[in-house]
């Protein structure tokens, strides 16, 4: 999903935008071209447009995003090459970063071989590690994920039903949970707009929802029963705020999960991600 050109939300560079402008370790990184408007005049045997061939390479970090023009030269006596089309404002690459300090290379390598710097730009992603101190007071210190939670979770020692964890740029969390209602049909629960109430611990609300038909406009979606979840990435339940101890798995394989909609509740449900 692409970004407004010159949103906001953006950290410039020298034609080239970051976001999330202040990124930490568990967010994922977009590195967007902020288009021919920031940059000086094009070069003639280069095509960098968004269609064009892409290869990204890191290597002391620097991110070097090379558009490498593979399409015909056209020559005309007295003319340019191309002609290639605009360059607007497009996504180079989107991924995860350790903690660091980073420098983009925006390169084209035209047909005939030569290598045009077209944009820069840099940026810091920042560690996402809080101190006890800081965990033990997250209204000072507002908490925020360890890690990035996404990916598919599924009970330890039961199959046929889970959890979908999409983790965000806002490091929000959209749950989705797929089970069986009590007469056996299966159905889903949507969590979303939910709190961290420390770096390991999530709390939301859950609703299940009605419409029509699928295969025609959905018509009448109402929530039709609600509920909660609360996730613990951590090896212990019902330790205080920042007191949390990871034990010896990675909080990104563990889950406990609290989860209580209509009328039925699951408590310390331990949950491992799908790889």
């Amino acid at each position: 999903m692409g970004l407004a050109g010159g949103a906001a939300s953006l950290a410039l560079g020298q034609g080239i935008g970051i976001s999330p402008p202040t990124p930490n370790e568990t967010d994922w990184v977009i590195i967007r071209f902020l288009g021919e408007a920031a940059i000086p005049h094009p070069y003639p045997d280069c095509d960098y447009s968004e269609a064009t061939y892409r290869k990204v390479t890191l290597s002391n970090n620097v991110v070097r995003i090379d558009k490498i023009s593979q399409g015909v030269i056209l020559v005309w006596p007295g003319g340019p090459f191309g002609p290639y089309g605009p360059a607007p404002a497009h996504d180079l690459w989107a991924g995860q970063l350790i903690a660091g300090d980073y420098r983009v290379e925006f390169h084209c390598i035209g047909r005939s071989g030569a290598d045009f710097l077209v944009a820069t730009g840099a940026f810091t992603v920042a560690s996402a590690y809080q101190s006890q101190v800081q965990r033990e007071y997250p209204q000072m210190y507002p908490p925020r994920p360890l890690t990035n939670y996404s990916g598919h979770w599924t009970p330890r020692d039961e199959a046929g039903w889970g959890l979908t964890i999409q983790q965000v740029d806002s490091r929000q969390l959209a749950v989705t949970i797929f089970a069986y209602a009590s007469d056996g049909r299966p159905v889903w629960y949507f969590c979303g707009g939910g709190t961290w109430e420390s770096m390991f611990t999530h709390r939301a609300s859950c609703s299940r929802f009605s419409a029509s038909g699928f295969g025609a406009p959905i018509q009448g979606l109402v929530p039709t029963a609600s509920g909660t979840i609360v996730l613990r990435f951590s090896g212990k339940r019902n330790q205080e705020v920042g007191s949390e101890i990871l034990g010896f798995e990675l909080p990104e394989n563990y889950l406990l999960a609290d989860i209580a909609i209509e009328g039925r509740t699951v408590a310390g449900k331990q949950f491992v991600r799908i790889r």
